[in-house]
């Protein structure tokens, strides 16, 4: 169906202004405007660049165990007040003996904590998705923000809690990457938060010296923070939502297979990856860990000796020797990642103790209601940087048949001489007739990569925990392209239209003013943001994304049906979130997304499978 003006583009922030008898002001990046409100009808369509400090003097006071903490006054996108906390430790510095360790939840400080920017900015890291990536961050920067509407005890507001992405090796919860503007509209607190990453992350050497899943075990910590503390920020800790992006979005999936995470979440979201992701696959970690080792020159066998070494390494020297991990460009992208924990020997708490697969079919998992999906060309982020690189694509089309394989990861489907075969099924299904491979012909590589590192994990996702009986279990699939793509960040400026990147659903949830600058005031795209916005908000408000959403008041987007083992018949359903002719919002229900391709793959013989 196609998308029809609501009545009211930020219902909730009228719900709270209806005593205002005649004007707003509505901060706009530098400038002010005012708008009469009309209460029998009324459009509001605002630029913001970011959210705006408000004019109020008052400074919010917070009392929490760990101490007081002042934050500052915020301007949403509508227009709404909202109060910030920002950079509040949820945890002790991982830093010198802690290091590899597991996180311990942070300790009180003395005074009043100022909690008004959001530094530091980022965990210590190396973006392989950045042109010529150099390491940036810190290692202290286990630390959490609130944004919350109002600072009422007695009317608690739901909560979501956001993960970033990055491939376990970059990311941030920082406010220039996710900003709160939009969310802020509507009647939830939000809190964001980053995590440890790459080696620092997820290191392990299969025992106590360096369990893994540290990154992880961090989320858990930050989790348990919001437990504890966000009914002093106005939140409800018995309606929490997390949801996440990218490697975000598998961890998402990774704490609903946790029993670790048992509680402390009611609801989840994930956008573009699940653990069945074969970037988010676990890893052998006492073999990456002896080969980080023997970068740095530190002693390979003994694991206390191994992480002792690593532990007084340089962080930045750390980082820079992962390097070599990347064989090709920068390719294996996703080194590091989560691990199986199943060799402790003094009782630690264990994140992950079987595969997710295994989890999954033996119905061992958190059964919240779960809204997971797919953007329509999600292989844009690795694919579409080598096409505009001239010396890398014609690397790639002279050496297809190793560089093919080596992209997505083929080695960890299969047996290794079963490689050349397994590439030679799936290059003839997709790539015929589109070699060599150029940026006029990028579509069906593109394609390539959209399933084998997104589609068909998300496909099967939906398969299985509908055969394991998960329900409530929504799916979607984003295919709206507007007025900025995540396309030109991978591609390092081109501007060449790929389609809908990965990453393009977060410009419509978060203002991105580190990327982009805020839409044109009236810009179709704020029907994307006032539409997606309301369904991810009513979602951790109710478990249902389409109660109460105006305009599209004949969508009937429903949960996924039970499916039983082996049916043939099923037809999974999904909401399509796209566009016209006109590139006008265009939502409906479909089913059997890409099945020609999805049955590809289902056909393949390939672990995944078995």
């Amino acid at each position: 169906m196609r998308y029809k003006k609501p009545k009211f583009e930020c219902l909730d922030v009228f719900a709270n202004i209806a005593d205002n008898k005649s004007h707003l002001i509505y901060v706009m990046g530098a400038q002010a405007c005012t708008t009469c409100l009309v209460l029998t009808y009324l459009l509001l369509t605002i630029l913001c660049l970011r959210p705006s400090r408000a004019s109020s003097q008052d400074s919010p006071l917070v009392n929490i165990a760990q101490g007081s903490l002042i934050g500052s006054v915020m301007t949403s996108h509508c227009g709404r007040q909202f109060y910030a906390f920002q950079s509040i430790p949820y945890a002790r510095p991982p830093v010198g003996d802690l290091r590899f360790a597991p996180p311990k939840a942070a300790l009180p400080w003395t005074g009043v904590l100022n909690a008004t920017s959001d530094v530091p900015v980022m965990c210590i890291q190396k973006n392989y998705l950045l042109p010529n990536p150099s390491v940036s961050g810190v290692e202290d920067c286990l630390v959490l923000n609130v944004f919350t509407p109002e600072l009422n005890r007695s009317r608690s507001l739901d909560v979501m809690v956001y993960i970033h992405g990055g491939g376990f090796f970059s990311g941030t919860g920082a406010t220039v990457y996710n900003g709160p503007d939009y969310l802020m509209d509507k009647d939830i607190v939000l809190v964001t938060f980053n995590y440890r990453l790459g080696a620092l992350g997820f290191l392990s050497t299969g025992d106590d010296e360096a369990p893994g899943n540290l990154g992880l075990k961090d989320q858990v910590t930050a989790l348990r923070w919001v437990r504890d503390n966000i009914e002093a920020f106005g939140g409800n800790p018995n309606s929490v939502t997390i949801f996440g992006q990218s490697a975000g979005s598998s961890c998402v999936h990774y704490h609903i297979l946790s029993k670790m995470s048992a509680g402390l979440f009611h609801r989840a979201i994930s956008q573009s990856g699940t653990a069945l992701n074969v970037f988010a696959w676990p890893i052998d970690g006492l073999d990456l860990a002896r080969r980080q080792a023997r970068l740095m020159g530190c002693p390979e066998r003994n694991t206390t000796e191994l992480v002792a070494c690593l532990r007084a390494a340089d962080a930045g020297d750390l980082l820079d020797s992962g390097d070599a991990f990347h064989t090709w460009s920068v390719d294996p992208l996703n080194v590091y990642g989560p691990v199986i924990e199943n060799n402790s020997l003094t009782g630690g708490e264990a994140f992950l103790t079987d595969l997710p697969f295994s989890l999954i079919k033996k119905r061992q998992f958190n059964h919240v209601p779960w809204i997971q999906g797919v953007v329509a060309n999600e292989g844009i982020i690795r694919a579409a940087p080598v096409v505009v690189n001239a010396t890398l694509l014609s690397d790639l089309n002279r050496n297809l048949s190793s560089l093919g394989p080596e992209m997505l990861q083929l080695q960890r489907s299969t047996r290794k001489d079963q490689v050349p075969s397994l590439w030679k099924n799936i290059s003839e299904f997709y790539l015929a007739g589109s070699l060599p491979i150029t940026v006029e012909r990028s579509k069906a590589f593109i394609e390539l990569y959209t399933d084998r590192s997104f589609v068909f994990a998300s496909h099967q996702t939906n398969l299985l925990h509908a055969q394991a009986g998960h329900a409530p279990l929504y799916t979607y699939h984003f295919a709206y392209r507007g007025l900025y793509s995540y396309s030109t960040i991978f591609t390092y400026g081109n501007p060449t239209d790929f389609g809908v990147s990965h990453c393009d659903d977060l410009i419509y949830l978060f203002k991105t003013p580190a990327f982009f600058p805020a839409f044109p005031e009236g810009h179709q795209d704020l029907k994307v943001v006032d539409t997606l916005v309301t369904l991810w908000t009513n979602f951790a408000k109710y478990g249902n994304p389409t109660a109460g959403l105006e305009g599209v008041s004949d969508l009937s987007w429903k949960p996924i049906e039970p499916m039983a083992t082996n049916q043939e018949d099923y037809h999974l359903q999904y909401l399509s979130i796209g566009q016209d002719s006109e590139n006008i919002l265009q939502l409906s229900v479909k089913q059997d997304l890409y099945k020609e391709r999805m049955d590809f793959w289902k056909g393949l013989p390939i672990k995944e499978n078995l």
